[in-house]
Parts: C-alpha cells; sequence; structure tokens
C-alpha cells in the first residue's frame, strides 16, 4: 500500500515533494506543500495536468488547468473527443 495520505487525509510530504517535481517537469515553478495542497484541493493534479498536455494543449496556464478541472472534463473524454475528430485547442478554455 502507497502511503500517499497522512492520517489527517492530507497527501504525505513525500507525494507533495513527488508532485512538485512532476510539475516543474511541466515547465510550472516549484510550489511550496500549501500551494500543492491548494491546487489538489481546487481539483488540479499533476497527473491531470500532464495527461491534458499530452493531448496538445502544452501551452495550458495552470489556472487553465485548474478551470478544466473544475468542469470535470476528464483527460480521457478529451482523447476520445479528438479521436472523433474533434480539435480541441486552447479554445475549449476560453
Amino acid at each position: 500500500m502507497y502511503d500517499f495520505y497522512l492520517s489527517n487525509n492530507q497527501p504525505s510530504e513525500d507525494f507533495l515533494n513527488r508532485m512538485n517535481a512532476r510539475m516543474v517537469e511541466m515547465g510550472y515553478t516549484e510550489f511550496t506543500h500549501d500551494d500543492l495542497r491548494n491546487l489538489r484541493n481546487e481539483g488540479g493534479t499533476a497527473t491531470y495536468i500532464s495527461n491534458v498536455r499530452s493531448l496538445g494543449l502544452t501551452d495550458l496556464s495552470l489556472d487553465d488547468a485548474v478551470s478544466l478541472a473544475k468542469t470535470n472534463l476528464s483527460s480521457a473524454f478529451m482523447a476520445m473527443m479528438i479521436e472523433l475528430g474533434y480539435n480541441l485547442d486552447n479554445t475549449i478554455i476560453d
């Protein structure tokens, strides 16, 4: 079993460090653990942002990523729409 969460249902320090490293790899600036907790509480995770960026939305700002996450628009649904021929560029964020 992975130790992602502490007993108070908050992400562990190790989890937050790995999330921060992934965000930095994607070109976002380093975050404090509080920043990352707030981002997760708003629906933005490194995995979600990475998945959306892999679909071609590479210029995705952090605010845009959180806005997409709040709509419950999954990266799997976006991938399916692309496969069906829809062009999902940054206009889906507007």
